[in-house]
């Protein structure tokens, strides 16, 4: 299955999920439950992330309409997409950055994936245009990402909405365990202390079977 064109990162205050259904134009959807991060990272601020769902899609379209509507808390609008979730939503889109992202995948995606790893910042660059970043370093980054322990992608992500400059990654891992080996590694510090951003956070999520 080839990647998908753009994630979509939900949370919710009181997602009951034996009533939710997956919206038609969604290609998959995967269940979050937040987990607290203890690897020490070499900078940025670890979120008090909240259980929700991380959404597949390649129609732009729907996936702003459920973002609309999950911003209106329109009840109607999320039951005539087949979502029957309470209130107080919100949701953040991304687009997928191409071609690094495929070259990092080295499994049949999405492969067994067990933890969700989401790490964002702000691009310094001047314009802050991070698919360029990612369109000219696609290679090195496809090699480096694709070669960390326990991971089956890095989705490379720039902001569909909001602060526009902002990009990161939406990594899926075989474990949480191996997550928090990557946060703590070298590897990420030395990627960390390289790229041209600010503010960055970082989210961990386990998937729910």
């Amino acid at each position: 299955m080839p990647l998908p064109k753009y994630l979509q990162l939900v949370s919710k205050q009181d997602i009951n999920w034996g009533r939710v259904t997956r919206p038609e134009a969604c290609r998959a959807a995967l269940r979050l439950e937040a987990r607290a991060i203890r690897a020490a990272t070499p900078g940025g601020d670890k979120l008090g992330a909240r259980d929700g769902a991380l959404l597949l899609w390649d129609d732009a379209e729907a996936m702003d309409s459920l973002a609309w509507a999950l911003e209106r808390d329109s009840c109607d609008s999320l039951a005539g997409m087949g979502l029957r979730w309470g209130t107080h939503g919100e949701s953040r889109s991304f687009e997928v950055i191409q071609p690094c992202s495929e070259l990092t995948c080295g499994l049949v995606y999405p492969g067994g994936v067990r933890a969700v790893l989401v790490i964002s910042g702000a691009v310094t660059l001047e314009p802050p245009n991070f698919k360029a970043m990612g369109a000219a370093a696609a290679t090195e980054w496809g090699k480096t990402f694709g070669g960390i322990p326990g991971v089956i992608v890095k989705h490379f992500l720039a902001s569909r909405w909001g602060e526009q400059n902002r990009g990161g990654g939406c990594y899926f891992f075989e474990s949480v365990a191996a997550a928090e080996e990557y946060l703590g590694s070298q590897l990420w510090a030395g990627v960390f202390a390289a790229l041209p951003w600010r503010d960055v956070t970082y989210e961990m999520y386990a998937v729910v079977a």
